[in-house]
């Protein structure tokens, strides 16, 4: 990336006087246990098509997940995903920086 050098000196790093916060990541991938749950509710075309290709109940979760748009599935994602942030709500917290404040509800709003 090349910054302009309307704010900087000549040989002067443009992040000099930026304070970086050194920060983790992980990732997370439930979404192909819960595709599991809910091919039986896809159309049966679908079904037939992911068997002819190999897909069965227990595996090819991943490409279930793609190919789900039943509204079970999608409310489960959404609350797993509500239930993460709120378990996890400090860690998130404190990687925005952000002071953390009682959590009053933990049921996710309907």
């Amino acid at each position: 990336m090349k910054i302009p050098r309307r704010f900087t000196r000549a040989g002067e790093s443009p992040y000099a006087g930026i304070q970086f916060v050194p920060r983790t990541s992980g990732i997370v991938n439930p979404l192909e246990k819960i595709a599991e749950r809910y091919t039986a509710e896809m159309p049966w075309t679908i079904r037939i098509l992911l068997r002819m290709i190999g897909v069965g109940q227990r595996s090819g979760g991943i490409l279930m997940s793609y190919l789900l748009s039943e509204r079970k599935y999608l409310r489960a994602l959404i609350e797993l995903g509500y239930q993460d942030g709120i378990n996890r709500r400090d860690e998130i917290m404190e990687f925005l920086g952000i002071k953390t404040v009682p959590v009053k509800d933990r049921e996710m709003p309907q």
